[in-house]
């Protein structure tokens, strides 16, 4: 059983570091009833979202997000997208059976804005 997790998280990480290096072509914003809220395709908020998604680091803490607040964000690359749950708290969950957990934008304030995200004090 162990062995298999093993394999699974090195899958994922294989295909995560492989597709990690491909450039944000769009995303799309949905609420929490996945009405679409925004789409960002091209220019400078495109260049802005690229710049401020980088900046998330991965997060070892514990805590509960009600993820009924939040969005769901539907990351489009060249040859590959992923789904994404995020709080405006500016916590990140890639929306996956196994793989890495919790991540945190750096600045979740710009990170708001540029989505239209509602400001949760969380």
């Amino acid at each position: 059983m162990r062995k298999m997790k093993l394999f699974y998280i090195l899958i994922f990480l294989l295909l995560f570091s492989a597709g990690a290096k491909a450039e944000i072509v769009k995303i799309t914003v949905l609420d929490g009833n996945f009405k679409e809220v925004k789409v960002i395709s091209s220019g400078d908020e495109l260049k802005k979202f690229n710049t401020l998604w980088e900046s998330k680091i991965e997060s070892n803490v514990k805590i509960k997000v009600n993820w009924s607040e939040g969005y769901k964000l539907d990351i489009s690359k060249e040859k590959n997208s992923m789904r994404w749950l995020y709080h405006p708290g500016g916590w990140l969950m890639p929306l996956l059976k196994k793989g890495p957990g919790l991540y945190q934008i750096k600045n979740k304030e710009e990170f708001n804005k540029l989505i239209t995200a509602e400001i949760v004090n969380k």
